[in-house]
């Protein structure tokens, strides 16, 4: 990674994607280079800077407790990042990796903290980039469940399944892989058969 100070390229990147629409006041921007698989955020280090993805596409990801890897998102243009860190004040919560060479847009967060604390328009955008997020890690949360798991959250929250088509579509599968994990569940006596297309918790 290097930081480029050239105001005249600097510029040229602001203006191109209406950097200033996003804030009240100017900003000292400068731009951060990438190499391709180079981490730009992770968890054990501090983040400095507010970033705007102006060149390039970048993963973003979390580890759950087992271990596993789950994406936010995957995104090309004006992805921000750093948006969580200057919110919460503490170390990443997630990863953010280049899959290709990447330039940003980057504002340093603890030169301009207070101004942006004041800054309604940054805010905004702030408050709408992390609900984004959110809304997409939950998606991929669902989206990367097995199956059983599915099941299993789905009855937990309605303690019943009596409708085979209406849970299939809910819960994004084929009706033979639900059937086969109902049997499943039912030989394993974490759900109860009540009758034909009608299962409980056990």
């Amino acid at each position: 990674m290097k930081r480029v100070y050239d105001s005249k390229n600097v510029e040229k990147y602001v203006n191109r994607y209406h950097i200033h629409d996003y804030f009240n006041s100017s900003y000292p921007f400068y731009l951060m280079e990438y190499e391709k698989d180079e981490m730009m955020i992770h968890p054990l280090k501090d983040t400095k800077e507010i970033q705007f993805v102006v060149e390039g596409e970048v993963s973003i990801y979390f580890i759950d407790s087992n271990g596993k890897q789950l994406f936010v998102s995957q995104t090309n243009e004006l992805c921000v990042l750093g948006d969580v860190e200057f919110v919460r004040h503490e170390k990443p919560v997630y990863f953010a990796q280049t899959n290709t060479k990447v330039v940003t847009i980057a504002l340093s967060i603890e030169e301009n903290q207070l101004r942006l604390n004041q800054d309604l328009k940054f805010l905004h955008f702030l408050l709408n980039s992390l609900v984004d997020k959110l809304h997409n890690k939950s998606t991929n949360e669902i989206m990367n469940q097995s199956v059983e798991e599915k099941v299993m959250n789905y009855m937990e929250l309605h303690f019943t399944l009596d409708n085979v088509s209406v849970a299939c579509r809910n819960l994004h599968c084929s009706r033979r892989q639900l059937q086969r994990v109902l049997k499943k569940l039912c030989e394993n006596k974490r759900i109860v058969r009540l009758e034909k297309g009608k299962y409980v918790l056990q």
